[in-house]
């Protein structure tokens, strides 16, 4: 069920007989729209909405299970002197499972008295209910049990050092621990994929190539996100976008855009050096053509003390400041010391 639709669930505890509807409404003529709720047919309660900003209304329903039918119903649809009065429903809760109007399987059937129930005009669950008529939902499977301590660190963990496990992932972590598995991420071996997916649409033809009708530099971010979804080397995935966070080369640079190919190895380089020599990294980077071009080192203007022309050094200004050292001078211990 997407998360859209079951906002959330309390596993832990027990289920309420209350049904709480998170509701507002406007009114016409003073009177607000009766919002009736029905679970398998049966009426257990009526209400006059009064609020026009969301509240909670309660009613007394009894322990929900499973496939049982809640049906809530605006009984008293009408537009008086301009005045058009409507219900809008947020949510509803029994203090285990809340449910989004839009919950898999609801339905909101217009029309007034029995025709609320007839099936003919029928559309998908909405919560601004501007016709008469029911919004219509069947009661879902009551969440599972909560995680243990076990399977949320192991998740916490993960979520660190992937880009997002599944309930196999955090079972495997619990089962061999952390050393084993960060032992194991390592020793999957590097596949260079960003640059020769690049190329393969180069082989296509000169459209493909860049400056051609269906060159997009796109295709590198795309294969990041199928990598990142499916690739068994999630570590050094995740940790290549994060080295990414500090070299940075942006393909919104319009000097990067017809150089996808060439951000292609970039990433490929990344993911490469992951989790080899930081100094190897730095070097390889410095010699990155993409990187050239992205903080001006290639064919970077020289100093000309006769006009006073000053280098361009913005590469060994990044180096220095975001690459390395940083802004502040370091003690051995990666303290700051005091210059």
């Amino acid at each position: 069920m997407a998360a859209s639709a079951l906002l959330a669930s309390l596993p832990a505890a027990a289920a309420s007989p209350i049904l709480t509807i998170r509701a507002s409404g406007s009114m016409a003529a003073n009177v607000g729209p009766i919002m009736e709720v029905r679970v398998d047919g049966a009426v257990v309660g009526k209400v006059e909405v009064r609020s026009t900003t969301m509240r909670d209304y309660s009613f007394t329903a009894g322990a929900l299970k499973a496939g049982i039918k809640v049906d809530v119903v605006f009984t008293n649809d009408g537009v008086i002197d301009g005045q058009d009065r409507n219900l809008y429903v947020a949510y509803l809760s029994d203090g285990i499972s809340t449910l989004m109007h839009n919950v898999a399987g609801s339905v909101y059937d217009r029309g007034p008295g029995a025709k609320a129930f007839d099936g003919l005009d029928v559309s998908a669950g909405q919560g601004n209910m501007y016709n008469g008529g029911a919004l219509r939902l069947i009661w879902p499977n009551a969440p599972a049990a909560a995680p243990s301590a076990a399977q949320q660190d192991a998740a916490r963990f993960l979520q660190q050092a992937t880009f997002g496990p599944t309930s196999a992932d955090i079972a495997r972590l619990i089962s061999i621990g952390q050393t084993a598995w960060l032992a194991e991420q390592q020793a999957m071996p590097f596949s260079a994929t960003f640059m020769s997916t690049v190329q393969k649409k180069y082989d296509l033809g000169d459209d493909y190539r860049p400056m051609g009708s269906k060159y997009t530099p796109f295709w590198v971010g795309q294969r990041f996100w199928a990598t990142a979804a499916t690739s068994p080397d999630q570590l050094r995935k995740r940790v290549a976008f994060a080295l990414h966070q500090i070299f940075l080369v942006s393909q919104a640079d319009s000097n990067i855009w017809p150089h996808a190919r060439a951000y292609g190895q970039y990433i490929d380089t990344l993911n490469q050096q992951a989790f080899g020599n930081y100094r190897n990294l730095l070097e390889d980077m410095a010699l990155s053509p993409v990187m050239g071009i992205y903080l001006s080192h290639m064919r970077n203007r020289k100093e000309n003390p006769a006009t006073g022309l000053m280098p361009d050094e913005n590469f060994a200004r990044e180096v220095m400041q975001l690459f390395s050292i940083g802004l502040n001078t370091r003690a051995i211990a990666i303290t700051s010391a005091l210059v």
